[in-house]
């Protein structure tokens, strides 16, 4: 039991900072969109890497 009491909270921990980082990483991607790099591109490989990174 005493381990899925510390389990929990490492869990989560990791999941702010993952999210965190990409955040930062999406951060610096649109700041650099233009006419050849759009929004739009950096969105869709967004959710795509998300949907295959689940299994």
């Amino acid at each position: 039991m005493s381990e899925l009491i510390t389990d929990i909270p490492t869990g989560i921990t990791a999941f702010i900072a993952t999210n965190l980082d990409d955040l930062v990483i999406l951060i610096l991607l649109f700041s650099q969109a233009n006419a050849t790099f759009r929004r739009q591109h950096i969105v869709i490989v967004q959710y795509l890497g998300f949907c295959t990174s689940t299994n």
